[in-house]
């Protein structure tokens, strides 16, 4: 009688092997589900982040012109971009300089650069009203590219 009394006791205590993979299983569900929701989360605020720095910088090179009228030799000040991402300052009419003293400094193109991953978005704003973002560097090269659904590239506003 007492070797029963052992064995409804072992039987009692613990989880069988079975039961413990089923809930190693459900939490693999769970973590399936509440990851990928996280690291969208996470993307959607570094962008809206971005957004706000970029606005910020604009609005200091208007500031600038008010004072200066024109761009030239503005620096920006307070700049806090989120980890990995670069933010350039390009003369409207000469892409291929910064605002220094030897452009016209009639306006201005603000250029994000994301660090890499095919999902970060590289951001374009210029004084002439532009405004888009793209996960493809040569679709805001300066322009905003109209969204191709055929093509899956392009660019689209913010």
């Amino acid at each position: 009688m007492s070797a029963n009394k052992g064995d409804s006791m072992l039987k009692k205590n613990g989880f069988t092997l079975i039961e413990l993979m089923i809930v190693v299983v459900i939490l693999g569900i769970i973590a399936a589900i509440a990851i990928p929701s996280y690291q969208s989360y996470v993307r959607k605020s570094t962008e809206s982040k971005v957004q706000q720095e970029i606005l910020k910088v604009s609005e200091q090179l208007e500031r600038y012109r008010a004072r200066n009228f024109n761009y030239r030799n503005f620096t920006v000040t307070g700049l806090n971009m989120p980890d990995g991402y670069t933010l350039h300052i390009y003369d409207i009419d000469d892409t291929a300089k910064s605002l220094t003293a030897g452009v016209q400094g009639r306006g201005w193109y603000i250029k994000v650069t994301p660090p890499v991953d095919p999902k970060n978005y590289y951001f374009l704003m210029g004084s002439n009203g532009l405004k888009c973002k793209s996960s493809l560097a040569s679709d805001i090269d300066f322009k905003c590219e109209p969204w191709d659904d055929k093509a899956k590239s392009g660019s689209q506003s913010w």
